[in-house]
């Protein structure tokens, strides 16, 4: 009996310390499996908490960027809606016909006008009002309202903005502001009730042209919906946007609490230019579904966790295997020394496997290189350099720009010539280069090529030279367009969309191909006057090509003396244009009554090759010549009709007694002297001697055929009395009215 009892107590001993091994394994095994899944688990649910975050915080900041774009986009339908308006046919017609127009039928053309407003800009968003102000009229239109003058409309404004300018309508256009956003500094919104804020766009007409037909255009849009187009659905509960100008002054708000704190908000800051950036704050309480997200997570990997160590201690204890034995075991294991048999030829084979891998990586490094130059491009001139990490990453790569800098856009052709072997990019980037401006960034699109470049004013000139030397060498027509100067490369991406803008605004615009400015952006320089063109037309008209040389040639030497802009020059050209065309239709109307059936008019240019002071003087000078050869045969042919004119109306008319050289010169608006000349050339008779010629010639032939007295006869003929009749009879005939009468009678 003892036997057994012995035998049944070693059995349980055994099977004792057997269980006492399988519980240490299962706890062991469980506890660690528990603890490296939570610390595993727990950094990754506390990042996707942050990630959720951040891609939150980025699609807010890409929806705010893009209506960044559409503002611009919205920028650029406004500036073509008001250009259209401008060179709106009905416009055209009622600023020519109302010269000649009655108060009343003026101001209905005023209201037709504002129809053609309304149309214009019913279909824009953030449209609140418009300001049209028409210089030559005095007139000032709204959407709703039209003032007959300036003074009633200043007398309706509500805003003592302009206390100190008191005509701001007129000073306006002579300040050079570009299109700009402003906090009701320049308009109040025109109305009844309470005013209201407005941002506004400014336009002054013309673009180029005729420089006598002006326009000044202030398109007023509503700051809330522009500030509020900010901010996406989801977030529009949440957040405020407010844009400021670069003085910090808020242009735009929109949902901007009272009580402001920093740690209760995410602040994301956008540049909208160079000279005003974009503020969005989102409120933590917008993250707070993300938050709860995370906990929830967190909950079932710690569920998952006690699940997963269970399963695998419950494994492990089955299969009596010790994980944390196996792992130890493989740290010893390292410490031994290993086995040198074979051990060159597993050498060699390493030393070939890491010469392969190298390979790879100096591929794969290549690669990566060219993949984070075009990132970093991408980022600079598309979607903008914002962290201070990118800026960063920029400098590392590309080196400090430290300079003033500016942004230059390229229009690519589509093609160039088939003997061309070298690509668009390589063609103006190798340009580029030859002007020597130090390290510069290129960066290729399907149609367009952005450098980033160091500013410098010779740049515009240098760049005019080296796409005419492309135009004359490949046949292919290149414009650009330049930025204005900044600072800080996180103005690059904006200074990328105003070269883009000037470059779009300006590209279908002949003979100019490099562009500083958006074209009505601002008052373009009149280069010429009015009172010069009204002169240079007087002396034209007038046969005086002397004159007129000397107008062009005084011109010549004042605007060579200051720096010239194409845009102005090309200007310049059409208001000339303008004049040379007024002089051909008036030569053409001479023509035409001196009966002739070819008029062969010098040939005005439609447009030039290149805008450059030179170019403009010479085809005007040139033209100068042959209007002056024009002037010379139409007048010689004038002055010999208006001489038969003058004849025939001497003979249909000499029984006037008032008759004389000042009534034929009123009727015919000429001259006295002009009156005696064209005689002279036309007849061998002097004025005075051809009417009483005829005088007496009728006369006679009354005296012979009527019965009608001396006095008579001397009034229905034209001589102021019968002594005056009697005095010429016998200068002439040597003998008295009466007595000739008996003679021949």
């Amino acid at each position: 009996m003892y036997i057994y009892y012995k035998k049944w107590s070693y059995c349980m001993k055994n099977l004792f310390n057997f269980a006492k091994k399988d519980f240490f394994i299962f706890a062991s095994t469980y506890i660690a499996i528990i603890l490296l899944v939570l610390l595993c688990l727990f950094p990754v649910c506390r990042a996707f908490e942050v990630s959720e975050q951040k891609q939150a915080l980025a699609e807010i900041r890409d929806y705010a960027s893009s209506m960044l774009g559409e503002l611009d986009l919205q920028e650029s339908s406004i500036f073509h809606t008001t250009r259209n308006l401008y060179s709106d046919r009905d416009f055209t017609s009622i600023y020519y016909d109302s010269t000649r127009s009655t108060s009343s039928s003026l101001f209905y053309d005023m209201t037709r006008l504002q129809k053609r407003i309304r149309l214009y800009y019913q279909n824009l968003q953030y449209v609140q009002d418009v300001l049209v102000y028409l210089p030559k009229f005095n007139y000032v239109l709204t959407q709703n309202y039209i003032f007959d003058n300036r003074d009633s409309f200043y007398s309706y404004m509500k805003s003592d903005t302009f206390g100190k300018t008191s005509d701001w309508l007129e000073d306006f256009p002579l300040n050079s502001t570009g299109i700009s956003f402003y906090s009701d500094e320049l308009t109040d919104y025109v109305n009844s009730g309470e005013k209201r804020e407005s941002l506004n766009f400014s336009y002054y007409f013309p673009m180029y042209g005729d420089a006598n037909v002006r326009m000044l255009v202030i398109v007023q849009l509503d700051p809330d919906a522009v500030a509020r187009s900010f901010l996406s659905s989801s977030a529009a509960d949440y957040g405020f946007a407010i844009l400021k100008n670069a003085d910090g002054t808020v242009l735009a708000q929109h949902n901007l609490p009272d009580q402001f704190s920093s740690n209760d908000w995410k602040l994301l800051d956008l540049h909208q230019s160079s000279q005003g950036y974009l503020t969005i704050g989102i409120k933590n309480t917008y993250f707070k579904p993300i938050h709860q997200a995370a906990v929830r997570l967190i909950i079932a990997d710690m569920g998952i966790a006690l699940l997963l160590g269970t399963a695998t201690a419950i494994y492990f204890a089955h299969r009596r295997s010790r994980p944390i034995e196996r792992i130890l075991q493989i740290i010893q294991d390292m410490d031994r020394k290993p086995d040198r048999h074979n051990s060159f030829v597993e050498i060699e084979d390493t030393v070939l496997n890491l010469i392969q891998e190298i390979s790879r990586c100096k591929t794969t490094i290549g690669t990566l290189d060219s993949i984070v130059a075009d990132g970093l491009k991408e980022k600079l001139f598309i979607s903008g350099i914002d962290s201070d990490q990118e800026k960063i990453s920029f400098h590392q790569y590309f080196g400090d720009f430290s300079t003033s800098m500016c942004v230059i856009v390229f229009s690519l052709p589509e093609t160039l010539p088939t003997d061309s072997c070298i690509s668009r990019n390589d063609l103006l980037s190798g340009q580029f280069l030859q002007l020597g401006h130090g390290q510069d960034i290129f960066y290729g699109t399907e149609n367009q090529l952005f450098c980033l470049t160091e500013a410098a004013p010779e740049l515009p000139d240098l760049l005019r030279e080296r796409l005419k030397f492309l135009r004359e060498t490949y046949h292919v027509s290149l414009k650009a367009g330049i930025s204005n100067q900044f600072q800080d490369i996180t103005y690059a991406q904006h200074a990328a969309t105003q070269a883009k803008r000037r470059l779009s605004a300006g590209y279908h615009i002949d003979g100019v191909f490099v562009f500083t400015h958006t074209h009505s952006s601002r008052a373009i320089r009149s280069l010429i006057s009015i009172q010069e063109l009204d002169n240079l037309q007087r002396a034209l008209l007038g046969g005086k090509r002397q004159n007129a040389d000397r107008i062009l040639e005084l011109l010549h030497q004042t605007i060579s003396q200051t720096e010239q802009d194409p845009v102005e020059l090309r200007q310049m050209f059409f208001s000339l244009r303008s004049v040379y065309a007024a002089v051909c239709s008036q030569f053409s109307l001479e023509a035409e009554r001196n009966g002739e059936t070819r008029f062969h008019a010098p040939i005005l240019p439609n447009d030039l090759d290149e805008y450059d002071l030179d170019s403009v003087y010479t085809v005007f000078l040139k033209l100068n010549e042959e209007l002056q050869q024009q002037y010379d045969i139409i007048m010689t042919r004038t002055a010999r009709n208006l001489g038969t004119e003058i004849l025939s109306y001497i003979d249909q008319n000499y029984t006037d007694p008032d008759l004389c050289a000042g009534s034929i010169a009123d009727t015919f608006h000429i001259s006295e002297k002009y009156v005696f000349q064209l005689l002279k050339a036309s007849c061998s008779e002097t004025l005075n001697d051809r009417i009483i010629r005829l005088r007496l010639e009728t006369g006679i032939q009354l005296l012979e055929t009527t019965d009608l007295t001396v006095t008579a006869i001397a009034k229905q003929v034209g001589f102021s009395s019968s002594n005056t009749m009697y005095k010429v009879f016998m200068r002439v005939k040597g003998v008295s009215p009466s007595s000739y009468r008996a003679k021949e009678i």
